[in-house]
């Protein structure tokens, strides 16, 4: 076990996750080993994510996202029409919502590994979707007003 790493040595998340485990615990340092190692890397480090964070809103089927896509996404897409619609932001941010998550379980787990995106984009003049798996980690929760192509839609309507 202490050669495995997840982008930080071994060592260090140990004395990460000493904390969290109760003094009572008898022989605590075989119950941290044990919770390390049935964890894969993605989920140990998603864990450890979680903990470090001051506060993280849990993903649910249909919640609004944003994030950063790899940097060949805008190779399908005019960067510069998807901002003037609404859909990416000056810093590369794109948006989308979340169809389920990226297992092969029944039920959906908002803290799985990946989650199914549909991507909001603008191809060929019209608004469509694209779906990928992105990593949980990357999502950021947000409310669909907070997405302009949306507060677009809704003026051009009340107009």
């Amino acid at each position: 076990m202490s050669d495995r790493k997840i982008n930080m040595p071994i060592g260090l998340v140990k004395q990460m996750i000493d904390p969290l485990f109760v003094k009572s615990v008898r022989d605590k340092q075989f119950v941290i080993d044990a919770f390390i190692s049935m964890l894969p890397d993605y989920n140990l480090e998603m864990f450890l994510e979680l903990v470090t964070r001051n506060k993280y809103t849990p993903i649910k089927k249909g919640s609004h996202v944003m994030f950063k896509p790899n940097r060949y996404f805008f190779d399908d897409y005019d960067q510069d029409v998807m901002i003037d619609m609404g859909l990416s932001t000056n810093d590369n941010y794109v948006y989308g919502i979340v169809l389920d998550d990226d297992s092969y379980n029944n039920d959906f787990n908002p803290y799985a590994h990946k989650m199914k995106i549909n991507i909001y984009v603008w191809y060929e003049n019209e608004f469509t979707y694209r779906k990928e798996s992105i990593n949980t980690m990357d999502l950021t929760v947000i409310k669909e007003s907070d997405i302009p192509y949306f507060k677009m839609i809704k003026n051009e309507i009340k107009v």
